[in-house]
């Protein structure tokens, strides 16, 4: 089955797939593997393990479990000065959904957020280069985070403790790149934080 979400527009095309034994991908788009036991089929040769990402173009996948696809990541560049508006314009910034005093200022702009079964998703715009979320272990419900880096360049960033001085491990990403899982099996994430390395946009996946 297939649904196509909104929450991406007009920037992205994003679908929504499950149980679909074959479909077509016209161009080029982001595969994400959202599934927790099952490996999404590429042209019948190349399998993507569950909570892993793949660039693929005019290709035929099978999706027994559940994934999630961006099209049009190609044609965003987030250093053009009139896509960084246009996204700004729309998406809202950390201030205006939260008018915490600490985030008055923060580059960051998120997308509505979209619910598929137990997956909830939003896009995110990094607009300055070499700039950080904010450091975090916790959550306010259990969940499988994973950030796929849409267009520009980022990383995912593994800290000893809630202090920027102490990062150990740092796992850089670009376009239709995952980082690998960060929770242990009682569901424990080490700390850790989201940076930007060029003006970036990424997408923010919650299996819960």
């Amino acid at each position: 089955m297939i649904e196509k979400m909104s929450f991406g527009e007009p920037f992205f095309e994003v679908h929504h797939i499950w149980k679909e034994e074959e479909f077509r991908v016209n161009g080029t788009g982001i595969l994400v593997n959202v599934s927790e036991n099952q490996p999404v089929c590429v042209e019948g040769e190349y399998s993507i393990a569950p909570f892993r990402a793949l660039k693929v173009r005019d290709a035929c996948i099978s999706v027994p479990g559940n994934a999630i696809l961006i099209l049009g990541a190609d044609t965003i560049d987030p250093d053009d000065l009139k896509t960084l508006d246009s996204i700004r314009s729309i998406w809202k910034s950390n201030w205006e959904l939260t008018h915490d005093e600490k985030q008055r200022g923060v580059p960051f702009y998120k997308s509505p957020k979209a619910v598929m079964d137990n997956v909830r998703a939003n896009f995110v715009l990094v607009a300055e280069p070499g700039f950080s979320s904010g450091i975090h272990r916790e959550h306010e419900v259990p969940l499988r985070e994973l950030h796929v880096q849409i267009a520009g360049a980022g990383a995912m960033d593994l800290l000893r403790e809630n202090d920027p001085e102490t990062v150990y491990a740092t796992l850089p990403m670009i376009s239709g790149g995952v980082h690998d899982t960060m929770w242990d099996k009682n569901g424990t994430y080490p700390w850790h934080r989201y940076r930007s390395i060029t003006r970036s946009v990424f997408l923010v996946i919650e299996v819960r």
